[in-house]
């Protein structure tokens, strides 16, 4: 698989998932400006690079199955199955945080 092999799979699933964190809270940092299709916009990509990071994992779980490491993944599923839960929740917390104050706002205005 060339020289990095398949680690490039863990170092993009741990920039997309600290992207999936950063969109949401760019948004509520610059919330009168991150309104709407913009907010909205940064929900959805938010989504997307939680599940793509996560994608990765699944992807590099498949090439452990493939060269047969039963160790390395004896070693990583516990921590694995905890970090994705963390993104999962941290995302979902983030992402209805930008809704509700993006929701908020628009109430306040009607």
């Amino acid at each position: 698989m060339g020289q990095m092999g398949a680690a490039w799979m863990n170092l993009a699933s741990l920039l997309l998932g600290l992207a999936a964190w950063a969109l949401p809270l760019t948004g509520l940092a610059l919330r009168k400006k991150a309104r709407g299709w913009v907010a909205a916009g940064l929900v959805v990509l938010s989504g997307l690079f939680c599940a793509l990071a996560l994608y990765l994992q699944i992807c590099y779980q498949n090439h452990l199955v493939e060269i047969g490491d039963i160790s390395a993944i004896l070693d990583t599923a516990g921590p694995l199955v905890l970090v994705a839960g963390v993104l999962l929740g941290v995302t979902a917390v983030l992402d209805v945080a930008v809704l509700g104050t993006v929701c908020g706002e628009a109430v306040k205005e009607a």
